[in-house]
């Protein structure tokens, strides 16, 4: 959600004029935290990156972002955890493949 909010912003910033270019960068390293025992919830994290670049444009005919709603409901925050166990973890050869 992240990048997502992210590329929104991004998009605000080069549509009200003030900026021509913006670099929208994400990423994640969870593999540290998951219980790779609790296999209802270890398939759902992962590690991961991503980046790219959007650039503003002269009509709307050629504009990518169409349009966006953002809406934030942490109702159910209670079912998707990743609750910290306490212990630091270096990252080393064994997490990563």
């Amino acid at each position: 959600s992240g990048f997502l909010f992210a590329t929104v912003t991004a998009g605000q910033y080069l549509s009200g004029g003030g900026y021509k270019n913006a670099m929208v960068i994400g990423a994640d390293a969870l593999s540290r935290w998951v219980d790779w025992s609790d296999r209802n919830s270890c398939v759902l994290f992962g590690d991961g990156a991503g980046a790219m670049v959007l650039t503003a444009v002269d009509t709307e005919d050629e504009a990518g972002i169409l349009g966006f709603q953002m809406i934030s409901d942490g109702s159910g925050h209670q079912c998707l955890k990743l609750p910290y166990a306490g212990q630091s973890q270096k990252v080393g050869p064994k997490h990563t493949t």
